[in-house]
């Protein structure tokens, strides 16, 4: 048993982004919030003729609901997000603030109720399901004010499939953004993995062509050392003196042809050796399998 409620509670915890979390638990966010709902239940609740139309009755208690919600949203952001206390202020915050619309709604009468019912259920359609995946946690506490509001209010029909709607919303929403974070972080390790492909594919022919370059170069050093022992052969004839003047022009234009190859192959060896060394770092293949994968 311990174990499943273990299990029940690791699935909450990796159930929602800890840096979205965090920055909708930034004070400045978590004091207009609960200002907000202060003044909606105390303007409706306090001011005479709203309170005598709406007939609230007992207002205090959505704003200590409210109140409480934002103590556990601030515990989170004092938190970081991180450890079992912060887990669990990020489980209760939004039931508090749930709970507080709903005991509104059920603490008033008319338009009033109706619209503080819908207020609610467009909190949990729009900030609550888009930020957690459905889990057994999450869902059984947000399960807990609707539950109260039908057992001690009994409100009336329409608020009432409001909140039911809502509440079915709210869960179909928190499945459809765990799909939905799924498939993006699918996508992330799609892209990180072609990528990769394209830095090893890139790698891959930067080595090829390194090597094709080094197995050039060493040809050309060959060439040039038979181009050495030809030109000191030419150089040698060249030396003596029983030679024509055709057969010495002749001689002489080899002579500086040689010296024009050899020049040629020089240069071309320099270049080849610019040429040689890949342009990027050398990387482990198992690093860059290891990144996508995680």
């Amino acid at each position: 048993m311990s174990s499943w409620l273990r299990s029940q509670w690791l699935a909450f915890q990796h159930s929602f982004d800890r840096e979205e979390v965090l920055a909708g638990s930034h004070p400045k966010t978590t004091a207009v919030a609960v200002v907000g709902m202060w003044l909606v239940f105390g303007i409706i609740g306090y001011v005479p003729r709203l309170a005598e139309a709406s007939q609230f009755v007992r207002p205090w208690i959505p704003i200590l609901l409210s109140t409480i919600g934002g103590v556990f949203t601030l515990t989170v952001w004092r938190e970081g997000a991180r450890g079992p206390l912060a887990l669990l202020a990020t489980l209760l915050d939004n039931a508090f603030y749930s709970a507080a619309f709903v005991v509104a709604a059920c603490s008033t009468q008319g338009g009033y109720a109706i619209g503080l019912a819908v207020t609610q259920g467009l909190v949990l359609i729009a900030f609550v399901a888009p930020t957690y995946a459905l889990t057994l946690p999450f869902a059984t506490v947000m399960t807990i004010p609707p539950l109260l509001a039908f057992a001690v209010w009994m409100p009336s029909a329409a608020v009432s499939v409001i909140l039911l709607c809502s509440w079915v919303m709210m869960l179909v929403g928190s499945v459809w953004a765990s799909r939905r974070r799924e498939l993006l972080a699918a996508q992330k390790k799609l892209t990180a993995a072609v990528t990769a492909a394209n830095q090893i594919a890139d790698e891959s022919v930067q080595a090829a062509l390194a090597t094709t370059l080094l197995s050039l170069g060493n040809f050309l050093h060959e060439l040039r050392n038979h181009q050495t022992s030809i030109r000191a052969n030419l150089s040698y004839v060249a030396m003596q003196a029983n030679l024509d003047a055709e057969a010495r022009a002749a001689l002489d234009d080899a002579l500086e042809s040689q010296e024009a190859e050899e020049q040629l192959t020089r240069d071309t060896i320099a270049s080849l050796k610019e040429k040689a060394g890949p342009e990027a770092e050398s990387f482990l293949i198992d690093e860059v399998i290891e990144r996508v994968r995680s």
